[in-house]
């Protein structure tokens, strides 16, 4: 689809009453109830959940509930497919729907979308959870801590010998401002080149 059609959205935490609201809009507007919740998609969920009871929806469909097995992985880009999928199906009807939200990152992904970031690996976190089989949690720790150090004193550096440089008049004022900007910039893995190149610390990173 290319855009969102029009929403009602109802906002709020679980057992706020945000259901009820949805279903007396739902009957006023004509309209079908689209759940946004990340525990009200597994099914055999139904106890803590505020799942709305199927003789309590007085006849309302509501969708992206029971959508999967507990045991199933269930993302939030998963939900974005299946609601623009729902979203999709009423729309051909020209049935309004009523959003009720009660897991933020489901809402956002949504209406905004999602980064263009990597899909998790099963094979990355099997290798994870075997070095921390081998060595403790403490080990995965201590890796991510001297890495974040890492970062920090490249950045520390960098803006040291930048704010110097401007000090001594080597660059300009203006010199001196971009150069800050772009380290800043610098992401992680051009920050792990660098310190492979300069060979200023000696940082252990998993291969993954």
């Amino acid at each position: 689809m290319s855009a969102l059609p029009r929403l009602v959205v109802v906002l709020g935490p679980t057992a706020s009453g945000k259901s009820m609201l949805g279903i007396r809009l739902a009957e006023s507007l004509a309209g079908e109830i689209l759940v946004c919740d990340s525990t009200q998609v597994y099914r055999h969920f139904d106890i803590g959940t505020a799942k709305v009871p199927p003789a309590e929806q007085r006849g309302i469909a509501h969708h992206l509930v029971d959508l999967c097995e507990p045991a199933e992985v269930f993302t939030a880009g998963d939900y974005r497919h299946r609601a623009l999928e729902a979203l999709d199906d009423l729309r051909a009807r020209k049935i309004p729907p009523i959003l009720t939200a009660g897991t933020g990152l489901y809402l956002r992904a949504l209406l905004e979308g999602l980064a263009d970031a990597p899909q998790r690996s099963e094979e990355i976190r099997a290798r994870l959870r075997q070095r921390v089989e081998q060595r403790g949690p403490e080990h995965l720790h201590r890796v991510l801590e001297d890495h974040r150090t890492a970062v920090r004193n490249i950045r520390r550096d960098g803006n040291d010998l930048i704010k110097k440089a401007a000090k001594d008049k080597k660059i300009s004022e203006d010199e001196e401002k971009r150069s800050l900007e772009e380290i800043q910039k610098l992401t992680d893995e051009e920050i792990k080149k660098m310190e492979e190149m300069a060979k200023k610390k000696e940082v252990e990173v998993m291969q993954v």
